[in-house]
């Protein structure tokens, strides 16, 4: 379980009221991680659904187009860096990229069966949450198509 007060700091959960940030925070944890650990693998067909959100540090974000090329470093700085894992949560499916630490960071890990499962019974909570990733979404399509164009 995190403090309230904590979750009130993340961009995810801003404008949440105190009760529903207290549901949430039933099943969160801090995690922190080393130099070089890697938070999510971009490897096999296993559904990762829990939420990772960057408290502190940095971290490197590697993305594979196809398993016959090699590995891509994503330079995710100039867009919101915050929520990881959010494709495989709205989707149900394994995480679209690697992400690994950059250095000592510490992520909030959201337990993401149990927030989907939130977000299903309480409409005021599931239509922020989605709303809140959509826009994440958008700014990194955004920022991506931008860099094509260029």
């Amino acid at each position: 379980m995190v403090d309230v007060q904590k979750l009130k700091q993340i961009n995810l959960f801003i404008d949440l009221s105190d009760d529903e940030l207290q549901a949430i925070s039933e099943f969160c944890t801090i995690k922190e991680y080393t130099d070089g650990e890697v938070i999510l693998y971009d490897v096999g067909e296993e559904v990762v659904r829990d939420l990772f959100l960057l408290i502190d540090g940095t971290i490197r974000v590697r993305k594979r187009v196809s398993k016959l090329r090699p590995w891509k470093r994503i330079d995710i700085k100039a867009i919101d860096n915050e929520v990881f894992g959010e494709v495989g949560w709205l989707l149900g499916t394994a995480p679209s990229a690697e992400v690994s630490s950059d250095g000592e960071s510490k992520m909030l890990v959201v337990d993401g069966k149990k927030l989907f499962s939130l977000c299903e019974e309480n409409d005021s909570i599931g239509n922020h949450i989605h709303y809140r990733i959509a826009a994440i979404l958008a700014l990194r399509v955004t920022y991506h198509t931008t860099l094509i164009n260029e």
